[in-house]
């Protein structure tokens, strides 16, 4: 594949003012568990918001809930763990949610059911987050002693317990104050092949504009000469977080050359309800 900088044509750009609200992705987080939707926007008059958590395993399991805080890396969207919430106001204050343990037959499903209780008067205009943790408790050994039946934190229970933790997914909850004002611009795109598998990659940067976050799925599709246009790449929680600005995205395309025609990158909002653009790109391919 070829994309040659003298014929590229940009046909798109554009960016989009964008409120976010609820979505629902379906798309599994591990083997054994399932949470829809792959975040939470709490914003507006709203005050109550649910998860669904799935046991996809042909087995009982048994899952915790807790809150657990991440920071994004400036440029790479790492997640970074870190002990205190990236904003003076804490959300994990400021919601209750229930049940914080539950144990599910295999493909049973719970809901879990956040509600916004402010202590006080809202923050400022803007995004406030933490990553609820669903964690699947993994029976090791007899407890040695009872349970600390008053204990808060379902991890400390766990260990008294004896059990161990053995597989751990977060999913961000937002609380958005005033209006999303965050729209991107897509950078200069560039191709290369993965160095595993032999497939091609797509590098796409984007910058992210305004203060509050982007919720977005990045996705790469190839039209060939006279031929359908079909997705070839996809990276679903292309996310950028209110407190990064730019981010690099390596899209692996699921084939390892494109015929002639057209590269179209699409960067969109996640939840599937909107029709909504933050940026998009598309390139001649010659060969």
């Amino acid at each position: 594949m070829k994309l040659a900088p003298l014929k590229l044509t940009l046909f798109l750009l554009l960016g989009t003012l964008v409120t976010l609200a609820l979505t629902a992705i379906p798309r599994p987080a591990h083997a054994t568990i399932t949470i829809t939707p792959m975040f939470l926007v709490i914003e507006g008059r709203q005050r109550y918001a649910d998860f669904n958590l799935i046991n996809t395993s042909d087995e009982p399991q048994t899952y915790v809930m807790g809150w657990r805080y991440f920071k994004m890396a400036e440029g790479t969207g790492e997640y970074l763990i870190v002990d205190k919430p990236p904003t003076d106001f804490n959300i994990a204050d400021n919601i209750v949610f229930t049940p914080r343990k539950v144990t599910l037959a295999p493909r049973e499903t719970q809901k879990v059911r956040l509600a916004l209780r402010l202590k006080g008067e809202p923050p400022a205009p803007g995004d406030y987050r933490a990553h609820l943790e669903f964690s699947q408790v993994k029976k090791e050994a007899p407890p040695s002693s009872p349970p600390e039946q008053n204990s808060s934190d379902p991890e400390k229970h766990a260990v008294k317990v004896g059990v161990g933790i053995s597989v751990a997914y977060s999913v961000p909850v937002i609380y958005r104050v005033g209006e999303g004002d965050a729209t991107a611009t897509m950078g200069d795109i560039t191709t290369g092949t993965n160095p595993n598998s032999g497939a091609a990659e797509v590098h796409v940067p984007i910058t992210k504009n305004g203060t509050t976050s982007l919720m977005a799925n990045l996705t790469v599709y190839h039209t060939p000469t006279g031929g359908a246009r079909t997705v070839v790449g996809e990276i679903q929680n292309a996310n950028i977080f209110s407190e990064a600005t730019q981010r690099a995205f390596v899209v692996t395309l699921n084939v390892k050359e494109l015929s002639n025609g057209s590269l179209e990158i699409v960067y969109k909002e996640a939840d599937p309800k909107k029709d909504v653009v933050f940026a998009q790109r598309t390139l001649a391919i010659t060969q």
